[in-house]
C-alpha cells in the first residue's frame, strides 16, 4: 500500500519507474534472495538491450536485437517468447499503446492461433483454444 501511495504522489515518471523497481526488488527479496538476484540480473539485461535498441538508427538492427534477445530468453528459460509488435495496425490502438476492442479481439485470436494452440499441443493433446467460441472460453 505504501508503494502505491508514494507512486501516485510522485510527479516524475522516471522516479516512479525507479520506485517500482526498488519495491519489486524489496518485495521479492523479503521472500527469497535468489528472486531478488533474478530481478536485478533481468532488469540490468533488459536495460542494456533497450539502450542498444534505442541507439540503433536502423530499424532492421533494432528488430535483430529484439529477435536475438527473445531467442535468448526462450533458450535460457525453456519457454516460447514471441515478438507480436507488428500484429496490430495503428488504427487498432486508442492512443498508440492501448488496443481498442476490435484490435484486442484480432490480437487475441491470432495469439491463440499462433502461440497458445502450438504451445498447448506441445504439452498434450489439449483442445485448440482458437477453435472454441469466445463465450465458451474460460
Amino acid at each position: 500500500m505504501l508503494a502505491f501511495a508514494v507512486y501516485w504522489a510522485m510527479p516524475w515518471q522516471r522516479a516512479r519507474v525507479h520506485l517500482l523497481l526498488a519495491a519489486s526488488f524489496f518485495f521479492y527479496a523479503s521472500w527469497n534472495h535468489w528472486l531478488a538476484a533474478i530481478i536485478a540480473v533481468s532488469s540490468t539485461l533488459d536495460y542494456g538491450v533497450a539502450r542498444a535498441m534505442n541507439g540503433a538508427t536502423d530499424t532492421r538492427r533494432r528488430k535483430l536485437l529484439l529477435s536475438d534477445y527473445l531467442a535468448a530468453i526462450t533458450q535460457d528459460c525453456g519457454v516460447p517468447v514471441l515478438d507480436a509488435t507488428e500484429w496490430s495496425a495503428k488504427q487498432d490502438f486508442w492512443d498508440g499503446h492501448h488496443l481498442l476492442a476490435d484490435g484486442a479481439t484480432r490480437f487475441t485470436q491470432r495469439f491463440c492461433h499462433e502461440f497458445l494452440d502450438t504451445f498447448a499441443a506441445s504439452l498434450s493433446n489439449a483442445p485448440r483454444l482458437s477453435q472454441r467460441p469466445m463465450d465458451q472460453r474460460q
